[in-house]
């Protein structure tokens, strides 16, 4: 299955297609479609591997060597085939929350399911996932019973995500730029997928920056990302491969800035889950 595609190949394309060649008796199965229909999909995570919140909005599907790249959920795929079948099911996100960068994400496995499709009739899949075994969490903040970030204050109030705490970053008129940095510095590999994994809430933009520090004590930054507000709770994925390279640095902080909205007398941003997952 092709994993690079940036773009999302959607199933009004495919079922156009099935229905215009429908009585087309060269088409495999004569043509006629049996449909596998896809609402909503699991990830499953254990205590070493922290939240299993998730933002997965595709679903990239292969059935008997034929690949039917990616579909936007819910969906239901028409798939010109019957009988015994395992469907490969591969979990797709928005990089950086961009809906024009849409891929695989790395970290999370193959699923497989073994239907038996039947023309014309509808089948129900519900994909589970789970990271990949090799993943490697350098950092999961999910503000339970610390904090990994200065400039952070926790917050066990009812805006908390999950559990019973999360990180907060609060502005006023008094102190209207902040910036919250890891306490801690990672090394990072520079040949590998790195992301950033992150929940959050806000009523303000805000900035995400990556700060590199070379063997000669020298620091530079990179802006990776700047979060839109959002009034209800929301995943991201970030992707950092790129930028790592880029400072080819010995060790790594992240960053979190914020300026306040002029408009705003107090910008509240919430953020819980701060995972940094490589290979």
């Amino acid at each position: 299955m092709q994993r690079k595609s940036k773009l999302i190949r959607t199933s009004v394309i495919f079922f156009l297609s099935v229905l215009i060649v429908s009585c087309d008796s060269n088409l495999p199965n004569g043509g006629i479609p049996s449909y596998v229909k896809i609402e909503s999909v699991t990830l499953n995570s254990n205590p070493l591997q922290g939240s299993n919140s998730h933002n997965i909005v595709d679903i990239w599907l292969e059935a008997k060597g034929v690949d039917y790249g990616a579909y936007e959920l819910p969906t239901t795929l028409p798939l010109l085939t019957e009988g015994e079948t395992t469907l490969f099911l591969l979990a797709g996100n928005l990089e950086d929350g961009r809906s024009g960068f849409r891929g695989i994400y790395p970290f999370y496995t193959l699923d497989t399911a073994l239907v038996n499709l039947i023309e014309k009739d509808t089948i129900t899949v519900i994909p589970s996932f789970s990271y990949r075994s090799a993943t490697q969490f350098p950092l999961i903040e999910d503000f339970e019973i610390g904090n990994s970030f200065d400039n952070l204050q926790i917050v066990t109030n009812n805006e908390v995500f999950e559990g019973s705490g999360s990180g907060l970053m609060t502005l006023n008129g008094l102190t209207p730029e902040k910036t919250a940095k890891t306490f801690a510095s990672f090394v990072l590999p520079f040949d590998r997928e790195v992301y950033v994994e992150l929940n959050y809430k806000a009523n303000n933009f805000f900035n995400v920056k990556l700060e590199g520090k070379e063997n000669s004590g020298v620091i530079s930054t990179l802006d990776l990302i700047f979060i839109a507000p959002k009034s209800e709770w929301n995943k991201i994925y970030i992707k950092v491969t790129d930028d790592i390279a880029l400072l080819n640095a010995v060790d790594y902080k992240f960053i979190i800035n914020a300026v306040k909205n002029d408009t705003l007398p107090t910008a509240e941003i919430y953020i819980d889950n701060f995972k940094i997952v490589h290979l």
